[in-house]
């Protein structure tokens, strides 16, 4: 039985037996038709995984409800107790994602400055020319990685958030006797394309940003007759 079998059988069974939400629980079953053959599933494999999609659609039939796996109190009051360390994790994993933006940002700037020869209140130390450039190429390249970066982490953390949440529901759903939804990954399911082309731009930036960032240290190095090229430009107070 491939997906379009499957999918059709399941909407047709649900639909027999009156239950809501039809197109919300079709649609959560294709999603993971999806994903799964993101991971390399085929389609059968993953039907049969699955099972019978007539028994499926008796999970969420409320005359014939399925046996409830726990008390729906005592695991309401777990959940809520989980509830609050979990909040308090995805708070730190918003803020860090904020933390990778903001990085790039300053990056971003920072080449574009160095690029210019802009100097607000002098807080760019002075060096010679050739090694600004050169400063203000790997600025940009590292603001390249830290937007790639940040996007990947974007991914994991929505994904992580929509893992927990089906969980939730499903611990839930489960205790009360009521029809459950496939688990979510937690791993973001990027598409192979988009997943290709981040992953080349990554290695290609990363190999760029390697070779400048040596190539400029040495340059720096030379033009300053030392390998502490900062003491003798004074970056840091020095003379």
């Amino acid at each position: 039985m491939n997906k379009a079998e499957f999918i059709k059988i399941l909407t047709r069974s649900l639909k027999e037996r009156n239950i809501s939400d039809v197109d919300e629980i079709v649609a959560e079953y294709s999603i993971f038709f999806d994903l799964k053959v993101t991971d390399g599933h085929s389609e059968e494999e993953i039907a049969a995984r699955l099972g019978d999609p007539k028994d499926i659609s008796q999970q969420f039939d409320t005359e014939s409800p399925r046996p409830a796996t726990g008390n729906k109190t005592i695991v309401t009051i777990g959940l809520v107790f989980a509830d609050f360390f979990v909040i308090l994790f995805f708070i730190l994993l918003y803020a860090w994602v904020l933390v990778m933006v903001s990085g790039a940002v300053t990056f971003t700037v920072l080449g574009g400055f160095l690029l210019l020869n802009l100097n607000i209140n002098n807080l760019i130390p002075s060096m010679p020319d050739f090694i600004r450039l050169v400063l203000g190429v790997v600025s940009l390249e590292l603001s390249v990685l830290f937007v790639i970066g940040t996007e990947y982490f974007r991914l994991f953390v929505r994904q992580l958030h929509r893992s927990y949440s089906r969980f939730h529901r499903n611990a839930i759903a489960g205790a009360s006797g009521e029809g459950i939804l496939p688990s979510i990954p937690i791993y973001p399911q990027i598409p192979a394309v988009k997943n290709r082309r981040m992953r080349n731009i990554t290695l290609i930036m990363l190999t760029v940003f390697i070779i400048s960032t040596l190539s400029g240290y040495i340059a720096a190095a030379l033009m300053a007759g030392s390998f502490e090229f900062w003491h003798v430009w004074g970056w840091f107070g020095y003379p």
